[in-house]
């Protein structure tokens, strides 16, 4: 189970230039440091929190939002057009900004309008300019993506430039709005790791083949299950896979999946055994490209032994250093004695021995080291990781891939 912590601000007599009710403005830890969340007294009103939002609907309908008592005093742009006790008579055809018809434009920073600015780190800006591009490169319409690159120059000049140069729009050479200049270190996924690291609910798939290292997979598996970790075994088949030196009937281990029925996008991490499955799978295209595609998707990937050859072959690309026992979260033991794996994890930085090393990385999520050093985009994967996979569903991905701009 995933354990998530609530924070909480509270705003008293602060003095800001935007009305804190504006739902298009952001309170930074900057600006209101966080607090403890503490429950009512009251159940009734507790129930309410709960019951409010839902009872509008049912009792009022949908547009319950349109009613002059609820109204907005700005005009709002939005999408709806019919329905039960719909009051809004909308005027024209643009339903959003920008339109090619120059629609109800949005206020300017002289008005009290929103004004936004990039508070990405560098894989992240990387991600927004591949992302933008990959979308915009879907139309054909030029005055759909001349106004988004016009649009993008508000935010940051640098961001309009390197997306227009995909899309062959003019290249922009004057900042739209000003820019604010301001981040936060609370809202970039680079910044915004566990104080504590862990990896408690991740899923790591372990792969093997008949012939597998059965006393270095019954380690590895054993420490991540003590770490309340969610292993998944891969192989080349879901009936009994063999170990090392066992005959026909021996016992085995059974798969949760084959190689073709689950993808690494599926999961948070990688880790292979050595022993003598490793000569098979290095001859299984579907294993190298999955090896690969879990690297080129910024996952961290262990192996021991003769598995470190399985990595090397998929991913033995220049920047990587496989001399090394970790190479951009890359973590390689080929001389480690399997006996040498405990459940004891620890995911403490500076740890030194190949299993907590690796772990460690795995808590951390991505490398987006790969990303900044150009090493990802060397390798072939089915989504790249810039263009945020929508299969790879996980809530925390997601989220890690969000277009992190906010008010000022």
């Amino acid at each position: 189970m995933r354990v998530w912590h609530l924070d909480s601000k509270k705003l008293e007599e602060h003095d800001f230039d935007f009305d804190i009710l504006d739902l298009t403005k952001v309170c930074l830890e900057e600006l209101v440091p966080l607090g403890t969340l503490e429950s009512s007294n009251s159940i009734a009103t507790l129930g309410r929190n709960v019951s409010n939002f839902d009872i509008q609907l049912s009792r009022l309908g949908i547009h319950w939002e349109e009613f002059p008592i609820n109204l907005p005093v700005c005009p709002v742009m939005n999408q709806n057009r019919d329905g039960q006790k719909h009051h809004t008579i909308t005027k024209g055809k643009a339903i959003d900004w920008p339109n090619q018809w120059e629609s109800v434009p949005p206020a300017m920073r002289s008005e009290g309008g929103y004004v936004d600015y990039p508070e990405e780190s560098p894989p992240e800006k990387r991600n927004l300019i591949s992302a933008s591009g990959f979308e915009l490169d879907h139309c054909d319409d030029p005055v759909v993506y001349n106004r988004m690159t016009e649009r993008l120059c508000d935010i940051d000049l640098e961001l309009a430039q390197a997306v227009a140069e995909k899309t062959a729009t003019p290249t922009p050479t004057k900042q739209g709005k000003p820019n604010a200049g301001k981040d936060s270190a609370g809202l970039s996924i680079s910044t915004r790791n566990a104080p504590n690291p862990t990896i408690a609910s991740r899923r790591v798939a372990i792969l093997i083949g008949d012939g597998y290292d059965s006393v270095a997979f019954n380690g590895v598996y054993a420490a991540l299950k003590t770490a309340k970790v969610f292993p998944f075994v891969i192989g080349p088949k879901r009936q009994t896979v063999l170990a090392e030196g066992e005959s026909k009937g021996g016992k085995g281990v059974q798969p949760d999946h084959h190689f073709e029925g689950m993808r690494s996008i599926m999961f948070d991490s990688s880790f292979i055994t050595g022993d003598s499955h490793i000569e098979s799978l290095r001859k299984q295209g579907r294993v190298v490209h999955r090896v690969r595609e879990a690297f080129g998707h910024l996952k961290a990937i262990g192996a021991t032994g003769e598995a470190v050859n399985l990595v090397k072959t998929a991913c033995e690309i220049d920047g990587m250093n496989f001399s090394a026992a970790r190479s951009h979260d890359v973590v390689t033991a080929e001389a480690a004695k399997p006996e040498s794996f405990k459940e004891n994890i620890n995911t403490a930085k500076g740890a030194k021995d190949s299993i907590n090393v690796y772990t460690l990385n795995v808590s951390q999520h991505k490398n987006f080291d790969r990303a900044i050093d150009g090493l990802s985009s060397m390798v072939v994967t089915r989504w790249n990781i810039e263009n945020v996979s929508v299969m790879e569903n996980s809530v925390r991905d997601y989220q890690g891939y969000a277009l992190l701009y906010k008010a000022e």
